[in-house]
């Protein structure tokens, strides 16, 4: 009974930590990525994601190119907020 119990819980961090790691990688995208992206679209920025020509095909292809936007625009992300930018766009659009 104590093993499920802390299976239980251990579950439950994980899952919190995941959705607030969504949360903040949300933050981090509408704070720097949205702009140029809806710039380089002329409209929606969130359709580089969706269209069926996409760049990203996989999630290690997404964590390559949320790192080189990321040092493109200089935005001083550490590689834990990248990482929350990437959980996000997959969570979101990707799902991989």
């Amino acid at each position: 009974m104590q093993q499920l119990l802390k299976l239980l819980l251990i579950t439950l961090l994980i899952a919190l930590t995941s959705i607030a790691m969504a949360d903040t990688g949300e933050q981090l995208h509408q704070s720097a990525c949205i702009d140029c992206h809806s710039r380089m679209t002329g409209g929606d920025g969130t359709v580089l994601y969706e269209r069926e020509e996409r760049i990203v095909q996989s999630l290690a292809a997404l964590q390559y190119q949320t790192a080189r936007c990321s040092a493109g625009a200089a935005t001083g992300w550490d590689d834990a907020q990248i990482q929350s930018v990437v959980d996000y766009l997959n969570q979101s659009h990707y799902h991989f």
